[in-house]
């Protein structure tokens, strides 16, 4: 009877261990829905649980934990996917697959799969120099959003995390998903006495697989926003005081961050709220906004910080910005 290799049989091994983990994590992601009263019918279960062994097998196949995931790993699953609305579906899956590990393990979400489904800070960025000016907002329409973030920090505590979100991406450049990814191990503080007053001067944007993590400094009103914020929900019991725990909570208490799809919809309430509906912004209007912004103040040979704590790796990537300053935000 012919005998594997003794190097055959630690490569199989190594297959089954990568495939059975990532089996086990999908079961256990589907416990944790259900656990948070967001549980799968038996149907939906089947048909994720089909996509998500399909990983399982690929990823044993290609020797490769899933934590550890890259855009040319990805590039090869998603070659074998038949139509877009497919590849999307498992780029999905494999994010929440990823956020729900780093929920356990307490270390920073690699977000390969979520920049592979949305395109990424710096894919094609070449031929984005010719596209329409990225959306952002106008002077006075950025300056009804700081009004707005000046009010004081009472009642319905999601109208207020919802507010503090857009704080943050206004204020510090952040992409919804980095904003929503925030735990309380992100905020930096320059002394005890801030860090006990929640008072957190920059954020730590954790990095993917693709790209590495990059810290970013709060504008004066986002510092205060969230501070303020930080400080009422973990009194309140809607933060749990862990290095580990969201700053944007789904729920009180809750292991789970904010969803996005959930953010958008409430995206639309906040422009009602600011009279600013018919103007159709979206959230990411708000980072183009500090982007745009803040390339007016610096001289050109210092725009690179900007480009860096916005998460940018190639200069030309913040062209389309260029022109949105241009246009919006005259150099002063």
């Amino acid at each position: 009877m012919k005998t594997k290799p003794p190097e055959q049989g630690k490569l199989d091994d190594t297959r089954i261990k990568i495939t059975e983990g990532i089996r086990a994590l999908f079961e256990n992601w589907v416990l944790r829905r259900a656990k948070n009263r967001k549980g799968l019918s038996d149907k939906s279960a089947g048909v994720y649980r089909s996509r998500a062994y399909r990983i399982a097998a690929f990823f044993g196949e290609h020797e490769t934990e899933i934590e550890h995931v890259t855009d040319s790993l990805l590039t090869k699953l998603m070659a074998t996917m038949p139509t877009s609305k497919n590849r999307a579906r498992y780029l999905d899956l494999i994010d929440e697959l990823l956020l729900f590990e780093a929920s356990l393990t307490g270390k920073a979400a690699n977000r390969t799969a979520n920049d592979f489904r949305y395109g990424g800070p710096d894919k094609d960025a070449l031929k984005r120099k010719n596209r329409p000016s990225p959306e952002a907002l106008t002077s006075a329409h950025k300056e009804k959003f700081v009004a707005w973030f000046q009010k004081p920090m009472t009642g319905d505590w999601r109208k207020l995390r919802n507010r503090v979100i857009c704080a943050v991406m206004l204020g510090a450049g952040l992409k919804p998903n980095e904003a929503l990814d925030l735990t309380l191990s992100t905020l930096h503080y320059e002394s005890d006495a801030d860090r006990a007053a929640h008072r957190a001067w920059k954020l730590t944007v954790p990095g993917t697989g693709n790209y590495p993590a990059r810290d970013t400094p709060l504008a004066p009103y986002a510092k205060r926003c969230l501070s303020e914020w930080v400080d009422v929900a973990i009194k309140q019991g809607v933060i749990i005081d862990e290095p580990t725990a969201f700053v944007f909570p789904n729920a009180p208490r809750d292991g789970a961050p904010l969803e996005k799809s959930s953010f958008r919809k409430q995206w639309i309430e906040i422009l009602e709220e600011l009279e600013l509906k018919d103007f159709h912004y979206t959230p990411h209007t708000l980072r183009n906004t500090f982007g745009a912004s803040n390339l007016s103040f610096v001289p050109e040979n210092k725009r690179d910080r900007i480009r860096i704590s916005m998460g940018y790796m190639r200069k030309e990537s913040i062209d389309p910005l260029l022109r949105v300053m241009t246009e919006k935000f005259p150099v002063r």
